[in-house]
């Protein structure tokens, strides 16, 4: 997910990844609520909150307005929706578009939900989600999101649609219950989004992507699935 990030999205050079992986120790700090917190609020700072842009994404192991954390044998705290809306407000980022890849993710949606966020989820509040395993570098729905339709669409909804057709098509062959993918656009980012995507998805462009012309910032939580483990990576982009 980092290398789409650094290759469709510019973000190369700017990114601190947050990784949950005994393999990793060594080279990439860990993800924690406490790590999670302190990057935001770093990348806070650096951002104009009237202008630019965070795209989080969120990918491990679900229950209802519960994402896993797991780095055994070190004990770590879950992270539930509540408490990631209060440390997305204390960072004072204001422009937010959040992907939630996880069964039960359509929970999130009340909490994270706001008039300048959008929120993306692998399923419903109520249904699972599927190809989380350990042999599998994404899920059903990170693959068909991220690895397919953001790589040929130029919008995040047009990206969804096709993600969620995707999925669709293979859960229905694989013969599993469809986990609805949900996506939920707030009132100000609905009006504000076009300006963004025209100038993210603009390959002719600097890598920059905001409301205007400024900067765009990156966190990916997502699955380690060689380990089975969640991941954390963050990713900031500022010229």
């Amino acid at each position: 997910m980092r290398e789409l990030f650094d290759v469709r999205f510019g973000t190369s050079g700017h990114s601190l990844s947050l990784i949950n992986n005994t393999y990793s120790w060594l080279d990439e700090p860990i993800a924690t609520k406490t790590s999670i917190l302190r990057g935001l609020k770093k990348i806070g700072q650096q951002m104009n909150a009237d202008e630019d842009v965070l795209f989080l994404t969120l990918s491990s192991h679900g229950n209802e307005n519960i994402i896993q954390l797991a780095n055994p044998p070190l004990a770590m705290e879950n992270l539930d929706a509540a408490w990631l809306r209060e440390a997305l407000d204390a960072s004072g980022i204001r422009w937010r578009v959040i992907v939630v890849s996880a069964c039960y993710s359509g929970s999130f949606i009340d909490e994270l939900a706001s008039p300048t966020t959008v929120v993306i989820t692998a399923s419903a509040a109520d249904k699972a989600s599927f190809g989380c395993t350990n042999t599998a570098e994404m899920t059903y729905f990170g693959q068909a999101f991220f690895a397919e339709s953001l790589r040929g669409n130029t919008s995040f909804e047009s990206a969804f649609k096709d993600a969620r057709l995707r999925v669709n098509e293979r859960e229905s062959a694989m013969g599993f219950e469809p986990s609805e993918p949900q996506m939920v656009i707030g009132s100000l980012m609905e009006t504000a989004l076009p300006a963004f995507e025209q100038v993210l998805f603009d390959k002719t462009r600097p890598p920059v992507a905001s409301i205007i012309d400024s900067d765009s910032i990156a966190i990916n939580i997502v699955e380690d699935s060689a380990s089975g483990q969640p991941v954390a990576n963050t990713a900031i982009t500022a010229n």
